[in-house]
């Protein structure tokens, strides 16, 4: 690189004889185009080894577990590496333009921690310090379907600073680290499926929570992704005119959305079958 300067400041001083402004503006141009491409390459070349050492070793573990984690831990390394290198060419690109010197003199004088309280950084720092304790204690990673506050959503990205989740309606929503309190994972473990039937009061009762224990069963036994017996909760709720019967049972990870609807189509024909009448009709409250 230093050659090349050399042979640009050779040719801009035969072109521009004696005027050093120009040839010393020129070179400070070239120098930061230079600095700026440089730092896209790299960007670039680190993150692509990183992308790539990541799938290797994806297809090596083959296993679902395994590749979400790998897949958080390459997104975050990819996003650090990205914000190191740029970091660094604007320092750099500040060096060229006679800037140096004052920001070192303005970090040394207020310290890096002032500085961000000066811009109002402190979300930024919260952000960051809560996105390292959720990768740090493995909460979720890319794949996982979860709740966040009032929001549920397929995780698309992971960052320092924000969560990426992607909606049933395909919204994508930027939830900042810093501002998740609570965390429910819908993909680690296995999900207790419930479903209310709402009946009149004066339904055989008996005879309903059998039916729904028979929806239930049915579904057992056709379905491999049953992990537990069929639960029959029975009357969960009685109120003026109307009973609520519960019935339930263990799923295996994101199949309790199939498996309630499901059910409740089941249900909804068995009780048309039987001229059993739900206080509104077709009523069924589903729990999931």
């Amino acid at each position: 690189m230093e050659k090349l300067l050399e042979k640009i400041t050779v040719w801009a001083e035969g072109h521009f004889g004696e005027n050093a402004i120009i040839v010393d503006i020129l070179l400070a141009f070239i120098q930061i185009v230079l600095i700026i491409l440089l730092a896209k390459v790299v960007s670039r070349f680190l993150r692509f080894l990183i992308r790539r050492s990541f799938d290797r070793y994806i297809k090596r573990k083959n296993d679902p577990e395994i590749t979400r984690k790998a897949q958080t831990l390459s997104q975050i390394l990819r996003g650090v590496v990205k914000c190191v290198v740029y970091f660094t060419a604007v320092l750099l690109v500040l060096d060229e333009l006679g800037l140096g010197a004052s920001v070192n003199s303005l970090l040394a004088t207020a310290g890096i921690g002032g500085i961000a309280i000066g811009f109002g950084a402190q979300s930024l720092i919260a952000d960051v310090t809560n996105g390292f304790f959720l990768l740090l204690e493995d909460q979720y990673a890319v794949g996982d379907f979860v709740k966040i506050g009032d929001i549920s959503g397929w995780v698309k990205k992971i960052s320092l600073r924000t969560t990426q989740l992607e909606m049933g309606t395909k919204e994508l929503v930027m939830i900042p680290n810093g501002q998740i309190k609570m965390v429910t994972n819908y993909s680690r473990q296995n999900y207790m499926a419930m479903f209310d039937v709402l009946v009149t009061a004066d339904a055989d009762i008996d005879f309903v929570i059998e039916l729904a224990r028979q929806a239930a069963q049915e579904y057992k036994d056709t379905h491999d992704n049953v992990r537990g017996e069929v639960v029959s909760m029975g009357v969960v709720k009685v109120q003026p005119g109307v009973v609520t019967i519960r019935t339930g049972m263990l799923v295996a990870p994101m199949t309790h959305f199939g498996t309630i609807n499901a059910l409740s189509r089941t249900m909804a024909e068995k009780l048309r079958e039987h001229g059993i009448r739900s206080p509104k009709e077709g009523q069924i409250i589903i729990n999931g």
